[in-house]
């Protein structure tokens, strides 16, 4: 009771004041005070919630408070008990009740309100079990349901399958990435948690549905699973064997090293002999016979729900933020305006712009795409803060796009067919909502687009094929 007592109280006020402390030897201390305590007959010896709470919110420092607080107390056992015996009872208890209010995390409750609703109810049930049954109590309580918590997070953790982007290195979620496609007869599945009797049925199911007549090998990314136990093992090998006898291969890819010597130590020393796991997913990949350039999967997949009201050309900020993609670039777009030096040079500032040379130093050409579509909405406050002519910078922006066109037409053809798309979407909405923003700009397009295509003959196609609904209106 002592040492949970004490080292939640110190944990907190430690973090919340930005030093460390060594659990062992707070330990250590408060044991060797218990000892005399026992030999002496005095109370208890722990971190006082309520004195600490105190000591901080009167400016106590260091240990010269707990000095001066001991003498204190020795003159007033000495000389002033009787003087207490006149103080009343609701005195001292508002004393107490004042030295603990600071001890009462309500800002902490505020945040986990607004981020983690799990966490709330283990909070409060910790507040609730010390508050009716008692401090003993009340830790139970939180130990408990803080077991229960992560037990459910365990047994249903992340997971996802995994693809390629034509044009980008590395697999990806396809849930999360819209350009992500499945490379053929091949599953790249992502599980997120250790293995364990309470989630590999899960895990197994969650492969059985996505098998199909087609498939000839399953590679899990299993970069997140740190260990097993034997539940998990024997299930693992069972479903092993029969996707062997259904000529499906299983590879483990990507793991510490240490997953390897749980694997031999539960009996599965033949899974690394054959080499069932990989040190990376192209090489297991490569041990069952695919390799790069993949054959990607024909078709396209439909858009996760989260993402079909959205704009399906991003994909660094779609893989970031998720369904809030669209909110976060625009809020990206202007905090480029708003680092804008009007001392600086601006064709040189116009140009970092451009590049999305923000807090993210690089980010995809396919969201540079959509962020030159967000300035274009702004290129008026852009003009006053850079002193350039707005057609100046409608020309700088379309050359920008002509480049990201090309490299996407080149990289991923359906990324550079879904952003045509979405231009024109969202100049349709433009018109409707803001017609005379929107004639403004496509006079200046126009302009831009002549004048790049007698400087630039090379973009004559691009400019044909991204804007034939501009030299139609033109």
């Amino acid at each position: 009771m002592i040492m949970a007592e004490t080292l939640l109280a110190s944990g907190s006020f430690a973090n919340k004041n930005g030093y460390k402390l060594r659990d062992n030897r707070e330990i250590l201390v408060y044991g060797l005070g218990n000892l005399a305590a026992c030999l002496t007959g005095c109370c208890p010896v722990n971190g006082s919630v309520s004195r600490t709470a105190m000591g901080e919110q009167y400016g106590g420092k260091s240990q010269v408070m707990s000095v001066a607080a001991s003498l204190t107390m020795a003159l007033i056992l000495l000389f002033c008990t009787g003087f207490i015996s006149y103080l009343p009872v609701p005195v001292l208890t508002a004393i107490v009740i004042s030295a603990l209010l600071g001890a009462v995390e309500f800002d902490l409750a505020h945040r986990l309100l607004k981020q983690d609703r799990r966490e709330l109810l283990i909070f409060l049930g910790a507040f609730a079990g010390v508050l009716f049954f008692g401090t003993v109590a009340g830790v139970v309580i939180g130990v408990l349901l803080s077991f229960v918590s992560l037990m459910i997070q365990t047994a249903n953790p992340k997971r996802s399958f995994l693809g390629v982007i034509p044009g980008h290195e590395g697999f990806h979620s396809l849930e999360r990435n819209t350009f992500a496609v499945p490379i053929a007869h091949v599953i790249l599945y992502r599980f997120s948690s250790n293995l364990y009797f309470a989630n590999v049925n899960l895990f197994i199911s969650d492969l059985e549905q996505a098998v199909k007549p087609d498939t000839k090998c399953i590679i899990v990314d299993s970069g997140a699973v740190c260990n097993l136990d034997i539940t998990a093992a024997d299930r693992i090998e069972a479903y092993r064997k029969a996707l062997n006898r259904a000529g499906i291969e299983l590879y483990f890819a990507s793991h510490i090293g240490a997953l390897n010597d749980r694997f031999r130590e539960l009996g599965l020393s033949g899974w690394v002999e054959h080499g069932y796991v990989r040190r990376t997913i192209p090489a297991a990949l490569k041990n069952a016979g695919f390799e790069p350039p993949y054959i990607l999967e024909s078709g396209d997949k439909p858009l996760p729900e989260t993402q079909r009201a959205g704009n399906p050309t991003r994909m660094e900020f779609e893989w970031a933020f998720g369904a809030r993609a669209e909110e976060e670039m625009e809020q990206y777009t202007m905090a480029l305006l708003h680092n804008i030096d009007e001392n600086a040079e601006p064709e040189e500032q116009l140009s970092g712009i451009l590049k999305a040379k923000g807090v993210w130093k690089d980010v995809s050409d396919s969201d540079q795409e959509e962020l030159l579509t967000h300035l274009q909405t702004h290129i008026r406050e852009l003009s006053e803060k850079l002193h350039l002519k707005e057609s100046a910078i409608e020309e700088a922006i379309e050359a920008r796009r002509m480049k990201l066109a090309l490299r996407l037409m080149k990289n991923n053809p359906r990324a550079a067919d879904a952003v045509r798309e979405y231009n024109r979407e969202y100049e349709a909405s433009l018109k409707a909502q803001e017609p005379k923003l929107y004639d403004t700009l496509m006079r200046y397009r126009r302009e831009s687009l002549a004048h790049l295509e007698q400087v630039h003959p090379e973009y004559s196609e691009i400019i044909r094929t991204f804007y034939e609904d501009t030299e139609r209106a033109g």
